[in-house]
């Protein structure tokens, strides 16, 4: 386990839950899905701002075995010196991009095969129109080799937010959690790592479909 991630993913949630409660008008839905999961678990979901990796982690409950949640980061944060010693001590890892998927998922699967959590974007990238995107494999291949549960998550309302205007709170964000599946009960013998790519943006969609729109809207 990662000790010191774990310890500031705790002392982080409780004002970010606040900021995000407060400012971002945040609406939650599904979090009794996650009741009594426990590590090796993966959460896959679509990807619309920075703010998401804390956003998901800012919704557990108090004293979730989900914590510490372990991402994959961009190459170039892991470069700034400003930057990687904070995503250091919160438990993030480099994507080691143009790398071969191989080196990229060498630390994912490392942290399910000890029994960790860890939280990836299919997409690949930040989409910030609405819905979700396609899929690139590496979550896919994760799911498969390890044959963890999957929890599909969606964010609606979180795209092109303004600094400016989300402490004004004219931006509502709406966060769901699905119901947790194991990838290959829905791929077949026959299936590309594509298809089964697909079927996690898939789920993600049929979350993202069920939030209410107003959650999303500024009444």
């Amino acid at each position: 386990m990662n000790i010191t991630g774990k310890l500031c993913q705790i002392i982080i949630r409780y004002p970010l839950w606040y900021i995000f409660s407060y400012f971002g008008n945040l609406s939650v839905y599904g979090i009794k899905h996650l009741e009594g999961l426990r590590g090796p678990l993966i959460i896959v979901a679509n990807h619309k701002d920075y703010i998401d990796s804390f956003l998901i982690g800012a919704v557990l409950k108090r004293g979730s075995p989900l914590i510490p949640l372990r991402y994959m980061v961009a190459d170039g944060f892991f470069r700034n010196p400003f930057s990687r010693i904070p995503l250091i001590f919160l438990g993030t890892y480099p994507a080691h991009a143009k790398q071969g998927m191989d080196k990229s998922l060498e630390m994912p699967l490392d942290i399910l095969n000890k029994g960790g959590i860890v939280a990836i974007f299919p997409e690949g990238k930040r989409i910030q129109e609405d819905g979700v995107s396609h899929a690139r494999p590496g979550a896919a291949v994760l799911a498969l080799e390890t044959n963890a549960p999957v929890v599909p998550v969606a964010i609606r309302g979180g795209g092109k937010i303004r600094v400016r205007d989300f402490f004004m709170r004219k931006h509502s964000i709406a966060i769901a959690f699905g119901r947790p599946f194991r990838l290959r009960n829905k791929v077949s013998a026959h299936s590309t790592i594509f298809d089964a790519a697909e079927v996690l943006v898939k789920e993600i969609r049929n979350v993202y479909a069920r939030i209410p729109e107003c959650a999303a809207e500024r009444e």
